[in-house]
């Protein structure tokens, strides 16, 4: 991620503008509506929060533990402490289809490091399973602002782009959702007013969307053990 000018918002600076910053804050609150949602609806009973991202939702869920339609057994693996496991997105220290659902908010950005952590994803998710990916829209209106303060946009992945590589891998595209329809100039007092118009008028300008990617295989699944290529636009990768 990169601020304008020379500035570079890591990962680590994402988290600290979604915890930190009001609009930040507004960004996290409609991102883990879209997981309260999915995880209320489903039923899962096994549910891992990965990276970062991950460790905001996993302090969410803590506070809807007594919830009947949220209770689950939950992990965290992060990069860094606090965290169940310390590890990267790209290697994941579990059992093939130890989880019933995956929330993994704002996954790597460039393309390798993107697909592999799709396949060890589908490995580690149950038959039936999902992952629940958001991620920024470099297509949304963020992208004309130049704004220190903010997260830049345009070098987030496409959801077209993350469905492309989650279907080379065998996940299913499955329901989803664009978020904060705002332009990034704070928030209005009326703000419901103007997310609703947003779905309806400019769903696809959203700064944030929210994915489901569902794992539909009888029988089959990718085991770490077994080494794979895909092409993508001229670029072979190989991995898992």
């Amino acid at each position: 991620m990169c601020f304008a000018g020379a500035n570079v918002m890591n990962s680590r600076n994402l988290w600290i503008w979604l915890c930190h910053d009001d609009l930040g804050r507004f960004v996290w609150q409609q991102e883990w509506g879209f997981f309260q949602a999915a995880l209320a609806q489903q039923g899962w009973q096994e549910v891992l929060c990965l990276g970062r991202g991950g460790r905001l939702a996993w302090d969410e869920m803590k506070r809807f533990s007594g919830c009947p339609n949220l209770s689950f057994n939950v992990a965290l693996q992060c990069a860094d402490l606090p965290a169940d496991v310390v590890a990267s997105t790209g290697r994941l220290p579990w059992r093939d289809e130890a989880f019933d659902c995956v929330v993994a908010p704002h996954l790597p950005d460039d393309d390798a490091p993107l697909l592999l952590a799709l396949a060890e994803l589908f490995r580690v998710v149950q038959s039936l399973g999902a992952v629940l990916v958001t991620g920024l829209n470099p297509h949304s209106v963020w992208r004309w602002w130049r704004d220190e303060g903010l997260p830049d946009v345009r070098n987030g992945v496409s959801f077209n782009r993350l469905r492309r590589l989650a279907r080379m891998v065998g996940w299913q595209v499955g329901g989803g959702r664009f978020m904060v329809h705002l332009p990034p100039v704070g928030q209005p007092e009326n703000w419901q007013l103007v997310e609703t118009a947003g779905q309806l008028l400019w769903a696809r300008n959203a700064a944030v969307y929210g994915v489901v990617l569902s794992k539909r295989v009888a029988g089959v699944r990718l085991r770490g053990d077994v080494e794979w290529a895909g092409d993508f636009e001229g670029m072979v990768l190989q991995g898992v």
